[in-house]
């Protein structure tokens, strides 16, 4: 799930579905390979970019126009990819990239507006974290997310990513200044 702050609505790109989410002739697909939107009100076919994946990092990121996603899995063999994929609201490409984080599943991704740049975060057995910026990928020097399963989000009001999964400090939600985790204290 990802906010399209340009449509101004939640999208919801593939993912899992047991017989049901698809149109009626796809109702036995194990992925669903369809972009729902949801605008507060009602839900809407956004698009088809046939990403029949699910686990996967997605982030809306300006620079590029559209959606960057990554990871995830798919198919009988639970295949793994390392592609960089750009979602631009009608088409799915692959996005020429020099450097490939490894391949992940369980993972999350957000846009740092602060830094101009996306935030992908750990999954199933990666405990790093990279950056998406001017058409490629480059490793947080030292950043660590300490999940799998992650899920995260950025508060543009306070300029701080969150990030909260399964792993190292079970349940303990952390936050980001750009390059380090740092546990959330409550006030």
């Amino acid at each position: 799930m990802v906010w399209d702050p340009v449509e101004e609505e939640m999208l919801v790109f593939g993912g899992e579905t047991p017989n049901n989410g698809c149109p009626p002739a796809e109702r036995f697909l194990t992925y669903c390979p369809y972009v729902w939107a949801w605008n507060g009100e009602s839900w809407r076919l956004a698009g088809q970019p046939l990403l029949r994946r699910k686990n996967f990092g997605a982030a809306y990121v300006p620079e590029e126009d559209g959606f960057i996603l990554f990871g995830g899995y798919y198919g009988a063999n639970n295949e793994f990819p390392t592609t960089t994929l750009r979602w631009n609201r009608s088409t799915l490409e692959t996005v020429a990239v020099t450097t490939v984080p490894p391949a992940r599943r369980y993972t999350s991704m957000y846009y740092d507006r602060g830094a101009g740049r996306a935030v992908l975060l750990g999954g199933q057995n990666q405990s790093d974290v990279w950056w998406f910026q001017s058409g490629d990928w480059t490793r947080a020097p030292t950043g660590s997310s300490r999940w799998t399963q992650t899920r995260s989000t950025y508060d543009p009001h306070r300029g701080i990513g969150y990030g909260y999964g399964t792993g190292t400090g079970v349940g303990l939600p952390e936050f980001s200044s750009g390059v380090d985790w740092v546990p959330f204290q409550p006030a």
